[in-house]
């Protein structure tokens, strides 16, 4: 019973705080300011100048990344299917093409995570 005394108790002190409304800048030299600075924001942005980055990254870089990433994926379910496919069709699926497909998945990671770094140390400069 004590729990829904609680209970109401808490509900009533709930009741009775005062509803706090989010304050908007409504003033029109503050509006204006803030439209002046998110469009030099904007002009900024399509014309090159800002960089998440830093200015020896592109997107071209990042691009090829991601387009690395999603080959990895694809070709780690393609090895996986393949292997469950001759493991159903009871062909043998010996531990040397385990470890080939093994190998060519580090192969292609090491290469991920070497444009990767690259991409990080043109970044920070080192």
């Amino acid at each position: 019973m004590s729990s829904v005394n609680t209970s109401n108790n808490l509900s009533d002190k709930f009741d009775q705080r005062p509803i706090k409304h989010h304050s908007f800048v409504s003033e029109v030299p503050d509006v204006k300011h803030m439209e002046r600075a998110l469009l030099g924001l904007l002009n900024d942005f399509h014309s090159g100048k800002l960089k998440a980055f830093g200015s020896g990254c592109t997107m071209d870089q990042m691009t090829k990344i991601r387009e690395q990433q999603e080959s990895l994926a694809k070709l780690h379910f393609e090895l996986a299917a393949s292997e469950e496919d001759s493991l159903e069709n009871g062909n043998d699926f010996n531990a040397a093409k385990a470890q080939e497909n093994m190998l060519q998945l580090m192969q292609r990671l090491e290469q991920l995570s070497i444009s990767i770094e690259q991409l990080q140390t043109s970044h920070t400069g080192l």
